[in-house]
């Protein structure tokens, strides 16, 4: 071999090398940004989890506070119903000494 065959042989390997080092640390950034998503979507799908679980605790303490509320007017309703005057009742009415 020819000193410049060597030439040419060292100049092609480092051109080489210049061009994957580079390369490889690409490769290497795509591969922990990767990872990194891969943790946000795992984590974003246990927030999703966590917030339906709450929806749902929500939903059944709108549920019961309704009922409740229903139960509420319900007893309300009963209670005027049983302070009413019957009907067949006379109105009760206190004179003043001073109405004729």
């Amino acid at each position: 071999m020819t000193l410049e065959t060597i030439c040419a042989v060292l100049a092609a390997a480092v051109a080489f090398f210049s061009l994957l080092t580079p390369l490889l640390r690409l490769n290497s950034l795509l591969a922990r940004l990767n990872t990194t998503l891969e943790e946000v979507h795992a984590r974003t799908e246990r927030c999703e989890e966590r917030l339906d679980a709450h929806e749902r605790r929500f939903a059944r303490a709108e549920a019961k506070t309704a009922a409740c509320a229903e139960a509420t007017r319900e007893a309300h309703r009963r209670l005027d119903e049983l302070t009413e005057p019957h009907p067949h009742h006379r109105e009760r009415r206190i004179f003043t000494p001073n109405e004729t």
